[in-house]
């Protein structure tokens, strides 16, 4: 199993190589765009047209370049997926780059007009600047470093040919040669730049990100992560809670405490939490949250932090699991000449309130209200009535028509102790 450390690295390289891979596909888009509007412009004059029937090598080298570019960028948004992209392909794809805006500039100069001025006259050398800039994007050194090199070399070739051969119709000297070199060198650096300052926000953000799915998982070895989440969400955050029906399920151990004093502290223990290790994943298999643990008993609630229309039908169908498991979990303790175990469980269904309890230096997502005191009695009831499972008759009518999936018996209106109304109390049979 891999390290956290390496978890999160290998997300991190994941995550570049994705966004590499959108950053290409997004650069085809722009290519097709920017092949239209060129299209556009250059058909926009009826000659223009008329050269190419004419095999003019001016308009030929126009038409060729708009072609590659455009079946290039199809083919990357077409066969390009959400995956790590390789930097061969990135090599690839700036060279197409250079070789789409070459193919804009180089005709005018390799066969200029009456009006030609000279390459560094254009105003659309700059798209040289712009596609060493957006090389940083395709966030590779290489990647970068080709794109500046392979484009100063474009650069430098069309200014030769300027020199060489259209050196009378020039409007520019050296010096904006060298200022086009020290552009090209600007844009180099910006381009790593922009390349630097995303993988140290892409950095900052997954390390944020594991850090804390490692507190929630740190936080959910405590209480349940459906708990967590409700403490963490923005909604819940306040001291004030809100009216809930939930169905509250309480577990508590029969005799544990005489037990307790029979075997040593390290020994009782771990007995004990191999017990609550069996009651909760019945809970979580019914979407139960464990709200807390009190010594030797566990309540759950079935409702938080969002209620559900079959919340005591789970609850019920939990504390059946529980029986299952603890029948079991007997079977493995006589196994290990251990004692068995009995414990009570107590249903009941109403309202509570639901929040965040406690003190500004401490809360503790949680329910209160007589629904909890009630399900608290139904299961120390259980000890007097010889059952293991008692569930309020509130209970068993928030069920409604799905009750005949569970074979229940009543034991009549009873007076639980602490309470002022007797209630109706029922079983499994």
């Amino acid at each position: 199993m891999k390290k956290l450390s390496e978890v999160s690295q290998y997300s991190l390289e994941k995550y570049l190589g994705e966004t590499a891979t959108y950053g290409e596909r997004a650069f085809s888009v722009i290519r097709i765009f920017a092949v239209a509007l060129g299209t556009v412009e250059m058909f926009s004059f009826r000659s223009a047209f008329q050269y190419l029937l004419e095999g003019s090598p001016k308009y030929l080298s126009f038409a060729c370049g708009f072609l590659a570019s455009i079946l290039f960028s199809l083919g990357t948004l077409l066969l390009l997926r959400p995956q790590r992209v390789s930097i061969a392909f990135r090599l690839l794809s700036v060279f197409f780059d250079a070789a789409f805006v070459s193919a804009i500039i180089a005709p005018s100069t390799i066969w200029p007009s009456e009006t030609y001025h000279g390459v560094l006259a254009r105003p659309d050398v700059a798209l040289y600047f712009v596609i060493v800039i957006a090389s940083g994007f395709r966030l590779s050194k290489p990647v970068i470093a080709f794109s500046a090199a392979l484009n100063f070399l474009c650069c430098a070739t069309l200014v030769s040919i300027d020199f060489t051969v259209n050196r009378h119709d020039l409007v520019y000297t050296m010096r904006e040669v060298f200022s086009c070199a020290l552009l090209l060198t600007m844009s180099t650096l910006v381009g790593f730049a922009i390349r630097s300052r995303i993988i140290t926000i892409s950095s900052e953000g997954m390390k944020a990100m594991t850090e804390s799915e490692n507190v929630r998982k740190s936080f959910g070895a405590y209480i349940s992560p459906e708990l967590v989440a409700a403490a963490l969400s923005a909604d819940v955050m306040g001291r004030a809670g809100e009216k809930q029906s939930v169905a509250v399920l309480f577990a508590d151990l029969v005799g544990f405490t005489s037990y307790a004093e029979k075997i040593p502290p390290d020994r009782l223990v771990k007995e004990l939490n191999d017990y609550l290790e069996i009651m909760i994943k019945a809970a979580k298999e019914e979407h139960g949250v464990v709200d807390k643990f009190i010594g030797d008993s566990i309540m759950v609630v079935f409702g938080i932090p969002t209620p559900h229309e079959d919340d005591t039908f789970r609850a019920l169908r939990c504390a059946m699991k529980m029986e299952i498991a603890l029948k079991e979990h007997n079977v493995e303790r006589r196994s290990r000449g251990l004692e068995e175990f009995r414990h009570g469980i107590g249903i009941h269904f109403g309202e509570v309130v639901a929040g965040n309890i406690g003190t500004a230096e401490r809360l503790q997502y949680t329910v209160i209200g007589d629904t909890v005191n009630m399900a608290s009695r139904l299961e120390a009831a259980t000890r007097e009535l010889g059952c293991q499972v008692l569930i309020s008759k509130a209970a068993i009518e928030a069920i409604g028509d799905k009750i005949g999936d569970f074979d229940l018996k009543s034991f009549g209106v009873i007076k639980l102790r602490g309470r002022e109304e007797s209630s109706e109390v029922f079983s499994f049979a």
